[in-house]
């Protein structure tokens, strides 16, 4: 969500993370059955499903940068006195 993000006419934001699998799955030889496409803000499911979003963060993504990227923008739009 971009500072322009605020005066868009759009007032709810996706964002998608994918988590990285737990200990239990990996021993469970489960897989990650999604493909992440974070430039272009989608995810395939399986080989033919797409799906875009506003924001897509795959299971590498660090805390710090998702809360840069979907947090500090509605923080600061609040403090300026937009509505969240």
């Amino acid at each position: 969500m971009s500072s322009s993000a605020v005066s868009d006419e759009s007032s709810v934001a996706v964002a998608l993370r994918v988590r990285p699998l737990l200990p239990k799955e990996k021993l469970e030889s489960c897989n990650i059955c999604l493909t992440t496409i974070p430039q272009s803000n989608q995810v395939i499911l399986g080989n033919d499903k797409q799906f875009t979003f506003d924001h897509v963060f795959d299971p590498v993504s660090k805390q710090g940068d998702i809360y840069a990227t979907t947090v500090v923008p509605l923080l600061d739009a609040v403090f300026q006195g937009y509505n969240a």
